[in-house]
């Protein structure tokens, strides 16, 4: 399973840049996806809390611009990978396309 930060509750949304404060976490798995609201975004030390709820979901890996250092200490000893992607309005379709093997992956921003 596959966790991307979103900027809002839709596939055409940006990606957030941290899963940690973003509004939505888009889960992939295979050829589903789904939306869940992130409930430790307005938490103060969240990354022990987000973490545990990625293990709960059985997510793997994770897209991000960037974690923090307690984050990715916390990420490495849950087995879960952090990808870091470089550049702003990073599409949630184009990892999406991406996930699923899709051939229309072309461009990872949006075009508006």
């Amino acid at each position: 399973m596959i966790a991307i930060g979103a900027t809002e509750k839709k596939l055409t949304a940006s990606m957030a840049l941290r899963l940690e404060s973003s509004p939505w976490i888009l889960l992939l798995d295979g050829q589903k996806s789904s939306f869940v609201a992130n409930p430790y975004r307005n938490v103060a030390a969240s990354a022990a809390k987000i973490v545990e709820f990625l293990r709960q979901k059985n997510v793997t890996c994770i897209y991000c611009g960037g974690v923090s250092q307690e984050m990715q200490r916390l990420l490495d000893a849950s087995r879960i990978q952090s990808v870091l992607v470089f550049g702003d309005k990073v599409s949630l379709k184009y990892y999406v396309n991406i996930a699923t093997g899709s051939k229309t992956a072309d461009s990872p921003t949006n075009a508006d």
